[in-house]
């Protein structure tokens, strides 16, 4: 087996552990002790993995995270505990599948950095794609992804032991489409986090639910930005922090203003950076619904052609309570 393939087979392996280590582990070591992978067959320095007591192991704690993963929530928190022990566990696997002396120490050591680095790209993907599903009130998602994430974790097994460089090049391309979509992802799991700390100090200091005088508040740059787009006699009525949903012409997740313009009663929703998107507010018509871990503001245009969505936090939700008392009455 040559060099090229052993390392191909060392990172894929290294990318499935980052979506379950443990079955990683146990489907190779299943597969080395029905013959169906042969060590002569170049993975000889796997042949540790073959061990009785690995396959036991690997096999109860594969059982183990195969329930935890079906729980909605407990699902992220596993995650979280294991953001080290994949990556940590993938290089271990990587090193193990080239061999300790089949190359310097100086490769092996960037084999194990790079099958780390493998593990927790797909590792991320993972867990920001547990917290969308989270959110989601629909109930059996977390099962039907995790069934699905163990299917690709199997399927990937055999795929790195049969073609190995076909391995290594999907993993390339879920490499380069991670990179891509990384920006997404983080600022997805950052907002997530902080709607989840927000969230919580409700428990303690309950907020309020009447209506209220909405505040006039954005940032400088936001603030200019728009006044720019402003007509002549119009000024800023209110405005208050959101993050953006579903939105034309505007990324999701951005943290943002919403804000009303008098007289004229237009919306403007601004994002640093970006041009405000100013609604006519005349054709809009409101609705609300509460998340788990967010409130989210729709507004709709009468004809239905354009969807607004605009997320608030559960500590602003008398914004959200005043915004929409306010279109209700006329």
């Amino acid at each position: 087996m040559t060099a090229l393939t052993l390392i191909s087979a060392a990172l894929g392996l290294s990318a499935l552990s980052g979506l379950s280590l443990y079955l990683t582990v146990f489907a190779v070591s299943l597969a080395l002790n029905t013959g169906w992978l042969q060590p002569a067959g170049g993975f000889e320095h796997l042949c540790l993995l073959a061990h009785p007591a690995i396959l036991i192991v690997s096999g109860v704690l594969a059982l183990v995270e195969f329930v935890a993963d079906k729980w909605p929530w407990f699902d992220s928190l596993w995650d979280a505990v294991h953001t080290v022990i994949r990556p940590v566990g993938a290089a271990f696997l990587g090193v193990a599948t080239l061999g300790l002396g089949e190359f310097s120490p100086t490769v092996l050591i960037v084999s194990g950095l790079v099958c780390g680095a493998f593990s927790l790209t797909t590792h991320s993907a993972k867990a920001a794609l547990r917290l969308l599903v989270n959110t989601s009130p629909e109930p059996v998602s977390n099962s039907v992804v995790s069934l699905a994430e163990n299917g690709l974790v199997i399927g990937g097994v055999w795929l790195a032991g049969a073609h190995p460089v076909v391995m290594l090049a999907v993993s390339g391309g879920f490499l380069a489409l991670f990179c891509w979509l990384a920006p997404k992802i983080f600022r997805h799991l950052y907002h997530t986090a902080r709607f989840i700390v927000l969230k919580l100090k409700t428990v303690v200091d309950e907020p309020a639910r009447h209506i209220i005088t909405l505040p006039l508040i954005i940032g400088g740059g936001e603030r200019a930005r728009l006044e720019q787009h402003l007509a002549d006699d119009e000024q800023l009525e209110w405005s208050v922090p959101v993050v953006t949903g579903k939105l034309p012409k505007l990324p999701r997740n951005r943290r943002a203003y919403l804000a009303r313009l008098k007289p004229t009663g237009r919306l403007a929703i601004c994002v640093k950076g970006r041009a405000p998107l100013l609604v006519d507010a005349g054709r809009l018509t409101v609705s609300a619904e509460a998340r788990m871990l967010y409130d989210q503001l729709g507004f709709h245009n009468v004809d239905g052609e354009r969807n607004y969505q605009l997320r608030f936090a559960k500590n602003h939700r008398a914004y959200l309570d005043t915004i929409k008392a306010l279109f209700t009455r006329g």
